[in-house]
């Protein structure tokens, strides 16, 4: 019997991709929610991708928790650098950045060790940023606090998010701040729904009504579920995930503020002690390279580096960090560490004598893969650097065609060190619809997904949003079946400093990141924007 699409789907899900959101009328917002006023909720922060304007690049919300601090969800930058954001603080109409708003860059993201993809626990992050703010901050509830709220109570949520609840329509997403008023749920309601809200536990809660109708959706990811305690506003939640969005049965979840408040994890990525947890560093050549870390002191106390040791047979090659770090000021440590063709980590722990951050880690990920034939790089023409898999990329005329592969393997081709401005292609496609897939991939983004027969070249063009970008084409096939001549040829490979005006042009045989993302229907939906 042939393979299920359901089933495709599921196993064709990118660590980090977005999933397709719910949806409602066109006239309802945020779920059946109002515009919020200008300037009610001073403290809200959209989480935008580099290079792009606020409306078309918000991914995310978050809270401005005063400095250099933004609250937010885990999921939204699970497996990213901070290099690849901006947030803008105090925005309301994301259209309008010229008058509104606070835009500012990212130095670190912190996630919550113990985040788990799968489940959505402990669905939580701080973004530092680049330069500390001068903006209205959010209070943060205490678990004591959030226990003095009933079930039935009103909280509001607020963001950007989807309007739609119908996971087949178009989602709509509004250029202005919308927000809505949700019923406090007691946990035990929420687990006793069985299925994924079986792992709702201490570090989350659940607001919703259980008719549905009100509700956060996709693009709201991240943002702050508050409450009236006297007239303060107060931070309990940051917007995760839910079963759909606005159904009945099935509330929307939120990661408990105050539970990580009173446990310490946030006041510790908050101490000014400031340090790369996780570098995403990609494809690279197979061989030795280094990487240079960071470490600042943003808190008033002083503090030694007092050791540092790298795993995985990497090493310390070079350490600035010998001496007491002041105030403001920063030392650097630096790894050599050696890829291979497989995907590997590498963990760089250190120990101080601050009073409060004793140690701390950064785990540096990598794959190795091999130089590219002088051949096949000339053809490419772009980038500084060309990388194939084992299962090369080769020359075919004009043309550069995905390596030959059996069922299951894949065929990379890597381009890197490519300058801002736009990448544009002909690419044609042949291949098993819906199952063997031709992935184009923007700084590790899935901006293109296409299978089936192309009678001809379809032509493309990438945004390059970054300083220094990469993209990857990754012609990946199923377990069983083959159709076609499976394979994938790009040719016509040509750069612009300038951004392209609208999306790639394309069709025969796309599969849209919004096909893919119909994999939420199936089970959870984290409510990060789809991009």
């Amino acid at each position: 019997m042939k393979k299920s699409i359901t089933a495709l789907l599921v196993s064709m899900a990118l660590p980090t991709s977005v999933f397709a959101s719910d949806v409602d009328s066109p006239s309802t917002r945020i779920i059946n929610g109002v515009e919020a006023g200008k300037n009610d909720w001073p403290f809200m922060v959209a989480l935008i991708k580099k290079g792009q304007d606020a409306f078309n690049g918000q991914i995310c919300g978050g809270s401005f928790i005063g400095d250099r601090y933004i609250l937010t969800a885990a999921h939204c930058i699970d497996g990213k650098n901070a290099a690849e954001f901006d947030v803008s603080i105090g925005i309301h109409d994301l259209t309008n950045e010229a008058s509104e708003g606070q835009r500012v860059a990212l130095q670190t993201i912190y996630a919550h060790e113990q985040y788990d993809a799968s489940t959505t626990v402990n669905d939580i992050a701080i973004l530092e940023l680049a330069d500390a703010v001068n903006a209205t901050s959010v209070t943060l509830a205490t678990q004591a606090e959030l226990n003095a709220i009933n079930a039935g109570d009103l909280v509001t949520v607020m963001g950007w998010g989807n309007q739609e609840d119908d996971s087949y329509s178009q989602p709509i997403y509004p250029e202005t701040l919308y927000e809505v008023d949700l019923e406090y749920v007691d946990r035990g309601v929420c687990q006793a729904l069985g299925g994924n809200y079986s792992n709702v536990s201490d570090d989350a809660i659940c607001a919703g009504f259980s008719y549905g109708g009100k509700d956060s959706c996709q693009g709201d990811s991240g943002g702050p579920l508050v409450y009236d305690d006297n007239g303060i506003t107060k931070q309990i939640g940051v917007v995760s995930w839910g079963d759909g969005c606005a159904q009945a049965d099935a509330y929307g979840v939120y990661a408990n503020v105050g539970y990580f408040s009173n446990n310490g994890w946030i006041a510790d990525k908050t101490s000014g002690v400031s340090y790369t947890q996780n570098d995403y560093l990609g494809y690279v050549s197979t061989g030795t390279h280094t990487v240079t870390l960071p470490i600042r002191n943003y808190s008033s106390e002083a503090f030694n580096v007092l050791t540092v040791t790298a795993s995985n047979g990497s090493s310390i090659t070079d350490n600035t960090c010998t001496s007491s770090l002041a105030q403001n000021e920063s030392c650097e440590i630096t790894v050599q560490y050696t890829a291979s063709l497989a995907y590997e980590s590498t963990e760089v722990s250190y120990t101080t004598d601050h009073s409060s951050v004793s140690s701390f880690s950064t785990t540096l990920y990598y794959q190795g893969l091999n130089a590219a034939s002088s051949d096949l790089a000339s053809l490419v023409g772009v980038g500084q650097e060309v990388l194939v898999s084992e299962n090369p990329w080769v020359v075919n005329g004009s043309s550069v065609q995905a390596g030959s592969i059996s069922h299951s393997e894949s065929s990379v081709l890597h381009i890197a060190g490519l300058g801002e401005g736009s990448l544009s292609f002909d690419m044609q496609v042949s291949s098993e619809q819906n199952f063997d897939i031709a992935y184009v991939y923007v700084n590790g983004v899935a901006t293109e997904q296409v299978s089936g027969q192309d009678s001809d070249y379809v032509s493309y063009t990438v945004d390059l949003g970054l300083e220094t970008n990469s993209v990857t084409f990754v012609y990946q096939k199923d377990s069983s079946d083959s159709a076609n001549d499976d394979t994938v040829y790009v040719k016509n490979f040509k750069t612009s400093s300038e951004r392209s005006t609208g999306s790639s042009s394309g069709s025969g045989g796309s599969v849209s990141l919004f096909m893919l993302g119909l994999v939420g229907l199936f089970g959870t939906y984290r409510r990060k924007r789809l991009s």
